[in-house]
Order: C-alpha cells, then sequence, then structure tokens
C-alpha cells in the first residue's frame, strides 16, 4: 500500500479547514441576525406594552413575557411566501393561567410579514407518548398552517391576555379534536374560562359553503351530479376562524384559522342507473393564511384537496379537485 502524500494530506486539511470555517461563519451570521431579531421582539413588545397602556391583564402578560423569553434560543420559520413566524421559548418557571402541564413547551409566536411584526399568540405544545428535547424544527408552522405535522398531543392558542382561545388536539400528525372556550356559554374557574375582566372579545367567523362542482347538468336543483353520472348527496364546507380584539377600539391582536373540514365524510345514495353508490371523502393539503388590511380588518384564506372514492358494483370510481374560499373579516 502506497503511503498517502504530504500534498494530498494538506488538501484533506484545506477542504476540512475551509468547510469549518465556512460553517462558524454560518453560525456566526445566524446568531447575529438572531441578536438583532431579539432587538426588534424587545422593541416591539415596549410598542405594545405602550399601546395597551389602560389594559392592566395585557400589560401583565407582556412584562412576564419579557422576563421569561430565552432569546439566545430565538429561531425563525418561513409560514408562506410573505410571512414568517419568530418562535422564542419561554421558560420554564413561566406560568401562564392556561397551561396545564409542566412538561409542556411554552413559546412567544409573533408573525412577521414584510419585515413588521404584527400579531402574537402564546403556544403551549404537550406531547403525549412522545419525548422532546426541544420542539421539532417546522412543527409550529406547518400546525399554523394547518398542514400535517409529527405532532402526538395538544397544541394550543393564547391571546396576549393569557387567556385560551383554542386548543388542538393531534393524533399522529393529523386533526383530531378543536376545543373552543369562547364558543361555551358557561364560564368556570377551570384552565378553559376567560377572564371576567379580559379586555378582550374573540369573534368567531363561521363560513359554510355547498358543493356546487358539476360536469352534467340536471334540471333538479336539489342535485347535482358527478363524472360518473351518480346524483350524489351535496357536500358542506366549513370555514372557521377565531379574530381575537380589544373590545374597544376592536383592534385585532391574534388570528386562529381553523382547517377546512367538509360533510358528511360518507354518503350512500342510488344513482340514476339504480346503483347503491358510497362516496368516501378525504380532505389532504390544508394550507391557511390571513393577512391584516389595517388594525381592524383582516383577510383569511383557506384551501384544501379533495378525495373523493366511490364504491359500487362494477365500481370503483374516483376524483379529485381543490378548494379556495376566502373571507374579509
Amino acid at each position: 500500500m502506497k503511503p498517502i502524500s504530504s500534498l494530498v494530506l494538506s488538501s484533506i486539511f484545506l477542504v476540512l479547514l475551509i468547510s469549518s470555517c465556512r460553517k462558524e461563519a454560518t453560525k456566526q451570521e445566524t446568531n447575529q441576525t438572531n441578536s438583532e431579531k431579539l432587538k426588534e421582539v424587545i422593541a416591539w413588545l415596549d410598542i405594545q406594552d405602550q399601546k395597551f397602556a389602560n389594559l392592566p391583564i395585557i400589560r401583565h402578560t407582556i412584562s412576564e413575557l419579557r422576563e421569561n423569553i430565552v432569546g439566545s434560543q430565538l429561531s425563525t420559520e418561513v409560514l408562506n411566501d410573505k410571512q414568517s413566524l419568530i418562535i422564542i421559548p419561554l421558560k420554564s418557571e413561566y406560568k401562564a393561567i392556561n397551561f396545564t402541564s409542566d412538561q409542556s413547551f411554552k413559546n412567544l409566536v409573533i408573525i412577521e410579514s414584510d419585515h413588521q411584526l404584527m400579531l402574537s399568540n402564546i403556544i403551549e405544545i404537550i406531547p403525549k407518548d412522545q419525548h422532546y428535547d426541544k420542539v421539532p424544527a417546522n412543527l409550529i408552522s406547518k400546525i399554523y398552517n394547518n398542514s400535517e405535522n409529527e405532532l402526538n398531543g395538544t397544541f394550543s392558542f393564547l391571546s396576549l391576555a393569557n387567556t385560551l382561545v383554542e386548543s388542538r388536539e393531534y393524533k399522529n400528525g393529523k386533526l383530531f379534536f378543536i376545543n373552543k372556550p369562547s364558543e361555551s356559554k358557561k364560564k368556570s374557574a377551570g384552565s378553559n374560562a376567560r377572564i371576567e375582566d379580559d379586555p378582550t372579545t374573540v369573534e368567531g367567523y363561521y363560513g359554510e359553503e355547498w358543493d356546487s362542482y358539476s360536469s352534467i347538468s340536471d334540471p333538479d336543483p336539489t342535485f347535482d351530479s358527478d363524472l360518473s353520472g351518480a346524483y350524489y348527496v351535496p357536500i358542506k364546507y366549513h370555514y372557521n376562524a377565531q379574530v381575537i380584539r380589544v373590545k374597544d377600539t376592536r383592534e385585532i391582536i391574534n388570528v386562529v384559522v381553523d382547517p377546512i373540514t367538509a360533510e358528511p365524510m360518507q354518503a350512500t345514495y342510488t344513482d340514476r342507473y339504480g346503483r347503491i353508490v358510497t362516496r368516501y371523502l378525504t380532505l389532504f393539503d390544508h394550507f391557511t393564511s390571513f393577512a391584516l388590511l389595517n388594525s381592524i380588518t383582516v383577510e383569511i384564506n383557506w384551501s384544501c384537496a379533495i378525495y373523493a372514492q366511490y364504491g359500487f358494483i362494477g365500481g370503483p370510481w374516483s376524483r379529485q379537485w381543490y378548494k379556495n374560499f376566502s373571507a374579509i373579516r
């Protein structure tokens, strides 16, 4: 075996040195960027403190956040082509009234749009049967966008008034249940209760739309027909969002958008040929976004793909389409 020449060894060393220098330079650049971003966050919190000078509950929350953010662990995640998330972990000793577990991950999340800090949420993540040293990369942005993710547990959104806006339960990355305390008429002393002197109000948006997709016209307006020639039970889509406002000024301080849902997910009917047809729906590729048009108006957008499978004698047959919806509140 020939000995490795000193020239080869020198070349290898030089490559490793350059790679190491590049990594160090990237690390330093990231640290510098995060340091500048942290200064922006602190300045933004100061502005919020001044803006809500007459609202003690929000000012108290902002003061607590200042004392408990772990600035050295600040990170950012892309939300869409115009927005990103600034994510800052909160100290384990941070105690918000709605946090239900000492084992949870608590974060301050601020939405940045066109290089301007806009809205924020306090979030809590409680993994179930999962052991995280830290929150997995891009998990939070996936949940904000209503995309599939790897969470098996609970994800909660809290407002700057430290009240629970919405809590979502995920099973194997898929949304299983949404708890919205604001929809309950009862107020209790439990963790889901809204504070009696809470200066904010939750304005729920509940949009509905009947499916009008049809490639074959029919004089009966109560039915549509799909490409297989089957009369099908119309599909009803639901578009829900929570807009949290300051009661007195109606200024928007939080927005939480739910994914599109549809019903019925399974329907059985008789087609024009007398066949018994069962339709199964699957909704996937969910995406939601919102943009403030001004301090009191927000545009909310929903989209998803729908896959329908039709089972019948001589089948099955399937088709896929996309649904998009927008609303201004």
